[in-house]
């Protein structure tokens, strides 16, 4: 659907116009919206709002409690733990490289990480700040 110009003075109008009308007033009597949105009309114009009670299923779904599942890693291991949402009902947490760094003067490799921390519905509720560097490797003068 394509806005109606504004009329300008002096304009003749013609059945096209009027078509154009009322194609938009059908649109706007018929307009509806999807789950979790809701459309009102009223004096003053539309208003659209987020309905919370319908996002989410109702709202009733219960992201709280149960026993946390530490994903670990291992440095040079292939880790092959995991998390799905729809197979493990706990909160979940694991660690990310976030700083990875190169010490020209002791010849040093080394990162550092943050932990991340999720609810058992997979949100995320805390990024923790970064830790000590871990030693990648360490060059040997030659």
């Amino acid at each position: 659907m394509s806005l109606l110009p504004p009329l300008r003075k002096g304009q003749r109008l013609d059945l096209g116009f009027f078509g154009r009308i009322i194609d938009t007033i059908n649109f706007l009597l018929n307009l509806t919206v999807g789950p979790g949105l809701q459309v009102q009309r009223g004096g003053n114009g539309w208003s659209l709002w987020v309905d919370k009670e319908k996002i989410g299923g109702g709202g009733t779904e219960n992201c709280t409690g149960g026993t946390l599942q530490e994903i670990v890693q291992t440095q040079a291991t292939d880790d092959n733990d995991d998390w799905s949402r729809a197979d493990d009902d706990c909160p979940v947490s694991l660690e990310v490289i976030t700083d990875i760094e190169y010490n020209q003067t002791s010849h040093i490799l080394a990162f550092r990480t943050r932990l991340l921390t999720f609810d058992r519905c997979g949100k995320l509720k805390e990024i923790a700040a970064e830790g000590e560097p871990t030693t990648i490797t360490e060059a040997e003068a030659c």
